[in-house]
């Protein structure tokens, strides 16, 4: 006899949850399970209208992700609240936060550094950022760090190998959040080239870390980054401006600088998981006395 029950990925727990009859709901959708799933079958659609129409409130990570729930479940906006999904422990996540000796365990002797975060789907376009390499290696000395794992993997290692930037490359595979630090704090600049996101924790990660990035244009990146003042925007699948993105920023270490130190500024901001807490506890408060009523 909960008080409450709160429901995250839609098609999933948030709909059992919604065929319970339990009342109130909060709703937390992700993000692909409102900006994907739901365009694959008029099916899917029709489970995540009425996974919507019966949640009291729903919260959501981003703006997009907010107008895609009023276009398919045709809600009142009043129902949904839009914060970062708890955001991000700024203790854990910040460049004080180092082990230099990760740089010799690697062998990272190149002049520049970049990481990826994302998991190897391909939601996460991982094969542009590849195929941005191929000509990034050309024109600047560097080394690259992914941090990740997934079904894909196998399949980039073997791109690496063939086009001959394996030795540029360290698949470090899937690395526990708490280490996840260390590792963007020994990198000089975040690169993601999703095709669809919600607000992105491995963004805000790498932000809290003082790196600067290069992201693809997906609507919820451009609600956390600026094209020219705290990242570079790049249009999604365009390898071609992708390297010339990393080029450019790999050769202006003033222009690094800034970018990081605007965005470590902006995650303090509105990325704080422990700001962003309160907010969900008062939608609670809000359940359980509507409830009470």
């Amino acid at each position: 006899k909960p008080d409450i029950l709160h429901t995250n990925f839609i098609q999933y727990e948030g709909f059992i949850g919604a065929l319970t009859g339990f009342s109130p709901i909060i709703s937390m959708p992700w993000g692909s399970d409102v900006l994907v799933y739901p365009n694959d079958s008029f099916l899917i659609r029709l489970i995540t209208k009425y996974t919507f129409k019966k949640a009291n409130m729903i919260q959501c990570d981003a703006n997009i992700v907010k107008e895609k729930i009023m276009e398919i479940a045709k809600i009142p906006k009043s129902k949904i609240q839009v914060f970062p999904q708890l955001g991000i422990d700024l203790n854990k996540f910040n460049p004080d936060n180092k082990d230099n000796s990760i740089i010799s365990q690697l062998g990272l002797d190149g002049e520049t550094t970049l990481i990826m975060t994302r998991t190897f789907k391909p939601v996460y376009g991982i094969e542009y950022f590849l195929e941005a390499l191929v000509e990034v290696v050309k024109e600047i000395d560097l080394r690259v760090i992914i941090c990740g794992d997934g079904p894909l993997k196998v399949k980039f290692e073997h791109f690496a190998k063939r086009n001959n930037i394996e030795k540029f490359i360290r698949f470090i595979g899937q690395v526990q959040n708490e280490d996840l630090p260390k590792y963007l704090n020994i990198a000089d600049i975040y690169v993601s080239t999703s095709l669809s996101d919600g607000t992105s924790l491995s963004l805000l990660e790498s932000m809290a870390c003082g790196l600067p990035v290069v992201v693809s244009d997906v609507p919820a990146n451009l609600e956390w980054i600026k094209d020219g003042y705290n990242g570079f925007v790049i249009p999604r699948k365009d390898s071609v401006i992708l390297a010339e993105k990393i080029i450019g920023l790999s050769k202006n270490k003033e222009l690094r600088h800034k970018f990081g130190e605007n965005n470590l500024r902006i995650a303090k901001e509105r990325g704080d998981i422990n700001e962003n807490f309160k907010n969900l506890e008062s939608m609670y408060k809000k359940l359980v006395i509507m409830n009470d009523d």
